[in-house]
């Protein structure tokens, strides 16, 4: 397995590397710091919740725990825009990537109490706030006709850091979920730091409208564009569809590894989690490589919907598998790979693309909003669902993906007859 994995990672850096000669400026610096920053995200993706649950917290508990940090994620969207009109997109992003990554990650691992790790974890939530300006930072380097290409490579990077997660399944195998995940916080603390501290020497700032206005003016600017959102039809579709995937990837962040660990379900070891990541990444690399480019921009509803269908069929694989059965999980992983290869840099695109160009900012504030404001209940309700039967929320899960595939299909018969 470990020689799959880094076969696989040999052969997509390669891949990588002939891909991002359409990229220049900012876009290869983060390119080239990315997996210091995405090896650690993957990590603490994979153990936060165990992490807490062998603090003491409860399933339950877990599940209003991920509602609370989507709401506090919905908060801090509205101030994004507030602080680049103050600060800049440039010193935005480095500050708020500090405080709510290494410097989270680190209180998180040195903690042994519930309320400081969930405290942590809230303060880490706050990324968001980072989001807008990390997007803008990225896109001064690529052409709008390599949006896609852009979007790919860096898919594939965040993809490309789920080959590391082995390395933190060693670590919890030999010292347990608690020891060994705070020697796996800190290692990722160290990394980030440096990704953070590269970025804010060599990134070059994007040139924003800096102003003094307080949050009431930022406010009527996010009216006006809203607005401009209710008559763009198209628009509100792709934040649909959006919104039902964000709902569906805060049930499986939150409670994907607690399943599978569970007694009661797949019954796996904890320190073997760590390979499905890496899995996942392998098929999502893959697609992302030799697919992805190669889809014309009139076949991105149907590639949207073949992604739609591969996670229906991951989720109901993962509720059939045994107990102990490692390779169906490897199944069900695989196509959530194709899944995540297929919708992201096909969404992205689309809203890049969609939007105006003297108001992007403030709409991917507003989408960020939207799309979160809806998933605020999904960690409760998987909470409540988990403690009634462990296959609720997947159950879930399952149901959201046909809905949307539905959508898509209502909405391309829509399209084909205007």
């Amino acid at each position: 397995m470990f020689n799959l994995i880094a076969n696989t990672y040999s052969w997509a850096t390669s891949k990588v590397k002939d891909m991002t000669g359409v990229l220049g400026g900012n876009a290869k610096v983060v390119i080239s710091t990315q997996l210091f920053f995405s090896v650690p995200v993957v990590w603490f993706s994979t153990y936060w919740s165990l992490y807490l649950v062998e603090l003491g917290a409860g399933k339950e508990y877990i599940g209003y725990l991920a509602s609370v940090l989507v709401a506090v994620q919905v908060l801090v969207s509205f101030f994004s825009v507030f602080l680049v009109e103050r600060f800049g997109h440039k010193r935005t992003y480095i500050i708020v990537s500090f405080i709510c990554w290494p410097l989270s990650m680190l209180v998180y691992a040195f903690t042994g109490n519930i309320f400081v790790a969930s405290g942590a974890i809230i303060i880490n939530s706050m990324f968001m706030l980072g989001d807008p300006s990390f997007v803008f930072l990225y896109l001064k380097g690529v052409k709008k006709k390599s949006t896609h290409s852009g979007f790919s490579v860096l898919n594939i990077l965040f993809t490309a850091a789920s080959f590391f997660s082995p390395i933190a399944g060693i670590f919890i195998n030999k010292l347990g979920i608690i020891d060994g995940g705070r020697i796996v916080f800190i290692i990722g603390a160290i990394l980030m730091s440096l990704a953070v501290a590269i970025r804010t020497f060599l990134i070059e700032d994007v040139e924003s409208k800096r102003t003094k206005d307080g949050v009431y003016a930022s406010f009527i600017k996010y009216k006006s564009v809203f607005m401009s959102f209710i008559s763009n039809s198209y628009l509100l579709k792709i934040i649909l569809i959006d919104t039902l995937m964000v709902f569906n990837l805060t049930v499986i962040n939150t409670f994907s590894a607690i399943y599978l660990t569970d007694k009661s379900t797949v019954a796996l070891d904890s320190s073997l989690i760590s390979y499905f990541p890496a899995i996942y990444a392998a098929f999502n690399i893959i697609l992302s490589l030799f697919v992805v480019p190669k889809i014309k921009l009139r076949e991105t509803r149907k590639y949207l919907q073949l992604s739609m269908i591969a996670g229906i069929l991951a989720w109901v694989i993962l509720l059939l598998a045994q107990k102990g059965n490692f390779w169906v999980v490897t199944v069900s992983y695989a196509l959530h790979g194709f899944w995540f290869a297929m919708y992201f840099p096909l969404i992205m695109g689309i809203l890049v693309n969609s939007l105006k160009k003297d108001s992007k900012t403030i709409s991917f504030s507003i989408i960020n909003v939207i799309t979160l404001s809806a998933s605020v209940p999904a960690g409760a309700i998987a909470g409540r669902m988990y403690i009634l039967n462990p296959k609720l929320p997947f159950i879930m899960v399952t149901i959201v993906y046909i809905i949307t595939l539905l959508l898509l299909g209502k909405f391309l018969q829509a399209k084909n007859k205007g």
